[in-house]
Formats: structure tokens, sequence, C-alpha cells
């Protein structure tokens, strides 16, 4: 999560970032 705030060059990378974040968890769970 850390990588991707660092990554993150503005909000919409940063919203981004979480939204693939959220993603792959909600893959791993199912």
């Amino acid at each position: 999560m850390q990588f991707m705030v660092m990554h993150a060059t503005s909000a919409g990378d940063l919203l981004t970032g979480l939204l693939a974040h959220l993603a792959h968890l909600i893959g791993w769970l199912v």
C-alpha cells in the first residue's frame, strides 16, 4: 500500500492504485 502511495503522482493515480489493490484482494478472496 505504501508503495502505491509513493508511486502515485496525483489523486487519480492514487485512486487507480487503491481500486487495483482492492480488486486484487477481492480476486484473492474469491
